[in-house]
């Protein structure tokens, strides 16, 4: 076994290594990512459901004054007979 031969197969060795450290960060990262997806798209549709609750709250508050304000003016319009 010459040199050349020691050479040859150290060399295969590490690009060995190189390409399956290449592959283990390429896999990590893509799990890394679909992690933060999953919990950015948890934090996204819980915001959506928080935002949902409290706007129909607003409404609903807001329709009630409305049907108490309606009632209001209707009593104020109607004339008394006092003739």
């Amino acid at each position: 076994m010459n040199l050349y031969d020691f050479v040859g197969r150290l060399a295969c060795k590490i690009f060995d290594r190189m390409r399956r450290e290449a592959a283990a960060i390429k896999i990590q990262k893509h799990t890394r990512k679909y992690a933060a997806r999953t919990a950015y798209k948890k934090l996204h549709v819980s915001a959506l459901v928080v935002q949902t609750g409290l706007r129909a709250m607003i409404a609903r508050k807001e329709f009630r004054f409305r049907k108490r304000t309606k009632a209001a003016t209707i009593i104020q319009v109607i004339p008394l007979d006092n003739t």
